[in-house]
């Protein structure tokens, strides 16, 4: 690569905010930007919790969680700590690093029940919708204008990022190649995180990436890819994020575990509202809040989005996960061990609909 392209390179990842994972740095900001502050007294007894996020903008329920004061309410304080794919957040969570871990459904994830690690999944985070996939194939610009790609069997022997094999990214590849009539075997698949997929795409060392919001709006906008087929075309109705809990909240501190369970609940409605109904109210409140706490500071972008569906009661759909949990063993990635209900634990939810009742929409 030309000093002059690496350059470009280098400008285009600073200027998306699309960096290394360390990227939110304005989560150390203390304390919530628009809730009023609860007593001195509430405040020293805050308990600490410890939550993932990935560094993208669909963290932005865990965000608000603080943001909206809805973690204070419950007598909660976060510290979030990044990473760049959720499949790489269940260790820390096994281990009590982690209390409260987003991510995708993963081997990873089921093979750690296997061992006999106690992780659940506890709530949706990410669904698919025909308006509000999760994820894009995103193609390279100068690929799609060329006529290069335009159908799935296109692909065939090019090469594919996504975030982390074993998760439901891998799962869309897989169905992407089933109807381009090739085997999963002749992509070149490599794994990067969220936040470097634009620059690899404009370097063109990948052809194709399975990306999320905001880099898929990012990319069209600076002429880097071209959003070419959604995961809800791929996979309908795919949930290819939930919320999970680890031993912290499932053994030694359950009461907290319900505690912020009421928390995001309340923040998943208020992502729901913003960004799947987009009522104008919400909206108002919101963008804002997610421009301060976040590195995507341009108004606009947040009505160039299709962020990820969620369900606002929180409850996963559990034959959405087996139908992907079954494709892993197909492939041999994962041998089978009863399949996923056993790890799905809603008794949280259930806590947290007791208190805030179910949805309406406003």
């Amino acid at each position: 690569m030309s000093r002059r392209c690496l350059s470009l390179v280098l400008a285009l990842v600073v200027g998306l905010g699309l960096g290394a994972p360390g990227a939110l740095a304005p989560l150390s900001v203390a304390g919530p930007v628009v809730a009023a502050e609860p007593p001195a007294s509430a405040a020293l007894q805050a308990t600490r919790i410890t939550i993932g996020l990935l560094g993208i903008l669909p963290d932005a329920p865990y965000l608000l969680m603080r943001e909206r004061g809805y973690l204070a309410e419950q007598g909660l304080d976060a510290e979030y700590q990044t990473f760049d794919s959720g499949a790489r957040m269940v260790q820390p969570l096994a281990v009590g690093q982690l209390d409260m871990a987003p991510g995708s459904p993963s081997v990873g994830l089921y093979n750690a029940v296997a061992r006999g690690i106690n992780v659940k999944i506890v709530a949706d985070w990410a669904s698919g919708a025909p308006t509000n996939p999760v994820n894009w194939i995103v193609v390279r610009r100068d690929l799609a204008d060329s006529g290069a790609v335009r159908d799935y069997a296109d692909l065939r022997g090019r090469r594919v990022a996504i975030s982390a094999r074993g998760t439901s990214t891998h799962v869309q590849l897989g169905r992407l190649a089933e109807r381009g009539g090739f085997p999963l075997a002749e992509l070149d698949l490599v794994e990067i995180g969220y936040p470097d997929m634009a620059a690899a795409l404009l370097g063109g060392s990948i052809d194709a990436a399975v990306m999320t919001e905001p880099g898929v709006a990012l990319a069209e906008e600076r002429g880097i890819g071209v959003r070419w087929r959604s995961s809800d075309e791929l996979v309908p109705g795919q949930v290819a994020a939930v919320v999970t809990y680890g031993p912290s909240f499932l053994e030694q501190r359950p009461e907290v575990g319900r505690r912020a369970m009421v928390a995001y609940l309340k923040a998943v409605r208020d992502y729901y509202n913003t960004f799947v109904v987009q009522d104008p109210a919400t909206r108002a409140a919101v963008i804002p809040l997610l421009m301060q706490v976040t590195p995507f500071k341009d108004r606009a972008l947040y009505d160039r989005v299709q962020m990820p569906s969620v369900n606002p009661d929180g409850f996963v759909n559990v034959d959405a996960l087996e139908s992907d949990y079954r494709w892993f063993v197909s492939e041999g990635l994962l041998a089978d061990v009863g399949g996923v209900r056993p790890l799905v634990d809603h008794q949280f939810v259930e806590y947290a609909l007791q208190q805030v009742g179910p949805y309406r929409r406003p």
